[in-house]
This record gives structure tokens, sequence and C-alpha cells, in this order.
């Protein structure tokens, strides 16, 4: 049987989306890797970042995929967005969020520290902002206020930043994200 014209762009597009996606992961693949060291195997990052301003939005997943399906249901196609929250960080303030599961306790994934260490190696423990799990799956969203109007952190042009993340209480090390500049 001959396919129709619109099936045939159906099909065209649906390839398409799927090497766009398998693109873009393999790219976030590739460059997420550089930037994050585990050091305990029972731990996982799904994403990481840091971000300024108001109403951004962190999914409890990979952001880029998060991101996607959210689009791809606003156009009317039959997936279901991902779980976020939404932010906001006033004035000089930034936020550093993770999305993060792993084999260990609830009351360890929920209670995930965090401190920044800059490239001269001073090391600055950071304003815990959500701890949230997902009720979904078992990625925790924790969110970590920096405040830069304490004067506590030079956003300079020459340190580089460093996110620790650790077990409560003084706990094992997990992972380290390299931020780079505030």
């Amino acid at each position: 049987m001959i396919a129709s014209r619109s099936e045939r762009k159906l099909a065209f597009a649906g390839a398409f989306v799927l090497i766009a996606f398998a693109g873009v992961f393999a790219l976030v693949l590739c460059h997420g890797s550089r930037r994050i060291r585990i050091f305990d195997t029972r731990f996982h990052i799904a994403s990481a970042s840091v971000f300024r301003g108001t109403n951004r939005v962190v999914y409890f997943s990979n952001q880029l995929v998060g991101l996607a399906k959210e689009r791809l249901a606003k156009l009317g196609f039959p997936v279901k967005p991902i779980e976020h929250g939404t932010f906001t960080a006033i004035g000089t303030n930034l936020w550093v969020s993770v999305v993060y599961s792993g084999s260990f306790s609830p009351q360890e994934l929920g209670g995930v520290e965090a401190q920044l260490v800059s490239s001269s190696g001073r090391s600055f423990k950071l304003y815990q902002g959500i701890r949230q799990p997902d009720p979904n799956t078992n990625h925790y969203l924790g969110a970590w206020l920096v405040d830069l109007s304490s004067n506590r952190f030079r956003s300079t042009n020459t340190p580089s930043y460093t996110l620790r993340l650790s077990l409560p209480d003084g706990g094992a090390r997990l992972a380290e994200i390299l931020v780079g500049r505030l």
C-alpha cells in the first residue's frame, strides 16, 4: 500500500525528532561527563544547573528531556510532561540546583548537603533552599541559594567554583560538579 502525503510527512517528522533527540542526548552525555565526578557509585546525577532571575523551571529529570517533553505536549503530542519546580532568585542571588537519585535511605537522599569550593580551595557552605522528592520516581531535587550580596563570593573572571555534594552531617562525599564562574 502506498502511503499518503500526510503519512509520509508525519513519518519524516517523527524520524527527524528521533534523530534530533539522539544527537542532543549524545551531546549532553559527552558534555556533562566532563563537568561531573561521582565518588560513590550508588549516587546518580540527572542534571545540574546554575541560574539567576525569575521563574526558572527545573525538571525532576534531565533538563533538556523535560523541556522537550513539555514542548511536545503543548504541540498536542501524546507525551506526559515531567514534574518540575519553579524558582526565583532575587537581586544578585542565584540558585544551584541538582536533580539526583541513589541507593540510599530517603533520609540520606533528602538531606544531601552542598558547598561551593573556589579554585583557590576556599570552601563555602550553601543555604538549603529546596529538598523535594519526586512522587513518581526516585529522583530528588536539591536547590541551594548562593547569596552573592554577602561578599563571601567574588563574582570576578578569575575564580572558578566546584559544587561538592555530600551525605548529611559531614558524611561521605558523593559528587563534584564543575560550576565555573559565578
